[in-house]
């Protein structure tokens, strides 16, 4: 068992644009599920945006895969700038 169950760093750079990618989840347990707050850097040499929210992961489909739901606020600056709501889902597969 995980003190943390669902935490997590994920970053990603490419020089191309200069594109950069940051997100940090915090997780804690729910029974067999797991949820908390993510924050996300983003951005490339036309816009910087930030987003905050909240995860909800670990809905376990069959023995190796399980769905992931994320919602929340993105702030954004730039050439691209759109803040508002933002609605994600993930699929996980363990081999």
């Amino acid at each position: 068992s995980t003190a943390m169950p669902g935490s997590s760093l994920i970053a990603s750079y490419s020089t191309a644009n200069e594109t950069y990618f940051v997100r940090g989840r915090l997780g804690i347990s729910l029974g067999a599920l797991h949820a908390g707050p993510e924050v996300a850097f983003l951005g490339d040499t036309e816009y910087d945006a930030f987003k905050a929210g909240v995860f909800l992961g670990g809905i376990q489909l069959g023995q190796s895969a399980s769905l992931g739901f994320n919602a929340g606020y993105t702030d954004a600056d730039g050439n691209s700038s759109s803040d508002g709501g933002y609605l994600g889902a993930s699929m996980s597969f363990k081999f």
